[in-house]
């Protein structure tokens, strides 16, 4: 009896997951330079070439890796979203993913350009899904400032070069200070909210209604980054076979 094509759809899909799950964890325990095809093959008890069947090369392998980290927190936070519009707002969304990062070893090495663990991934990629990325985030902060829920003075790209750099300091800085000395992880979140809410936001509270009215906008912009992701991680299920 031949397979329904759903049926080997399906047996694509949980192949390529238990792959990535595979080079997922190596790459956190060993670092990219040191994990092989062959490692990651073993690892998920599979052959070598089954791997080709999924992703060109290694490195596409663990770019989907890193994109699947980030598409399932989306994909987590998404209900929390929906529920609070007010969790849109900036320095909430920046709380939500230094929390995020702090708990999932692969984002935050990509924050803080962890070579040891990522190697040339640090500054690999695809530059049009790069540049796709910032566009949304650039869409989302307009649509913040035509609303006055964010200063209209400073730029999306000021946005996020202070974004980037602060998330990343607040991680550098635990390794500069001694542990006794540190807040605990979700007080450490409320001091980046913070110092977002004060940058960037306007002193005024925000009304409700402006953020319920722009929500639906923002879930769309959110909405399309996770699917590039997830075309991005899914490109894998498709097979040569």
């Amino acid at each position: 009896m031949t397979p329904s094509p759903s049926s080997t759809a399906n047996k694509r899909l949980l192949r390529a997951q238990r792959i990535l799950d595979a080079a997922a964890q190596l790459l956190e325990r060993w670092g990219y330079s040191r994990v092989t095809i062959d490692d990651i093959a073993r690892h998920a008890g599979i052959g070598k070439g089954t791997i080709y069947l999924h992703w060109p090369n290694r490195e596409a392998l663990f770019m989907a890796v890193l994109q699947r980290e980030l598409l399932q927190f989306i994909n987590d936070l998404a209900p929390t979203l929906g529920n609070n519009p007010e969790e849109l707002l900036l320095h909430r969304l920046v709380r939500h993913f230094w929390l995020a990062a702090h708990r999932r070893p692969l984002i935050r090495a990509v924050f803080v350009q962890d070579l040891e663990t990522l190697g040339r991934l640090t500054t690999a990629g695809d530059p049009a899904f790069i540049a796709q990325q910032y566009e949304a985030f650039e869409a989302y902060v307009e649509l913040l400032k035509q609303s006055r829920l964010l200063r209209a003075d400073i730029t999306a790209r000021e946005v996020m070069y202070v974004y980037r750099a602060t998330i990343t300091g607040f991680f550098l800085a635990e390794n500069l200070i001694p542990a006794d000395y540190q807040p605990d992880a979700e007080r450490k979140a409320d001091l980046l909210a913070a110092t977002f809410q004060r940058t960037f936001e306007i002193p005024e509270p925000p009304p409700r209604a402006a953020i319920k009215a722009i929500a639906p906008e923002i879930v769309k912009i959110i909405q399309r980054i996770a699917e590039a992701k997830k075309a991005m991680v899914e490109g894998g299920v498709s097979s040569k076979e």
